[in-house]
């Protein structure tokens, strides 16, 4: 990891996240509904992904397989998105 995301703006504060939402166990996964319980499994998600313009702050928990398997199909989404090719311009000709 380079030194521009080991400084404090990119740091991970799930484990501080974790340590408010974990006493208010079970609560319902962010990503299928079913209640997660203390003693499964689970991350820290997001409410609405990063990589689709989502807060940092709003958090809740999730399975680990649902939170992880979510980020691998958006992941793969925004690979698969389909690219412009080079060199050409959706704008209109100047005459």
């Amino acid at each position: 990891m380079s030194r521009h995301h080991k400084a404090a703006k990119w740091s991970n504060v799930s484990g501080t996240y974790r340590k408010r939402i974990e006493p208010g166990l079970p609560m319902p996964c962010l990503h299928c509904g079913k209640p997660v319980l203390p003693s499964q499994a689970w991350d820290v998600a997001h409410v609405r992904d990063l990589a689709r313009s989502g807060s940092v702050d709003r958090v809740g928990p999730a399975h680990r397989f649902c939170n992880r398997s979510s980020g691998g199909k958006l992941g793969a989404a925004i690979a698969r998105a389909p690219r412009p090719v080079k060199g050409t311009s959706k704008r209109e000709p100047r005459w």
